[in-house]
């Protein structure tokens, strides 16, 4: 199972944000995060068959993600391969913004 905390130091390890105080990285990650549970939503709902789509709207909004895992991983095969796919997806476009701010 992937956990916020290995999210959270992927993305650390990745937009090289160590160097960083605590706060910082909080912030950076904290937006990330949104945006990036949006995006999986997206995807997962896609996947999903549809009479099980509000069953997993009403376990996402509870904000249990243990159990929402859980969900996903009973009724899409790779969930973790496609949340994991999101991710690096997410963190490749951020590196690429980076380097085009760098210019």
């Amino acid at each position: 199972m992937i956990t916020n905390q290995d999210i959270r130091e992927q993305i650390i390890k990745e937009l090289e944000l160590g160097g960083l105080p605590s706060e910082a990285q909080d912030e950076i990650i904290s937006k990330l995060a949104e945006n990036l549970l949006k995006k999986i939503a997206i995807v997962m709902l896609d996947k999903l068959p549809e009479d099980k789509r509000g069953e997993f709207e009403a376990l996402a909004n509870a904000g249990d993600t243990g159990q929402v895992y859980a969900f996903l991983q009973a009724h899409i095969p790779d969930a973790s391969a496609l949340i994991q796919a999101e991710l690096q997806g997410s963190i490749a476009e951020i590196k690429q913004i980076n380097d085009r701010a760098k210019i």
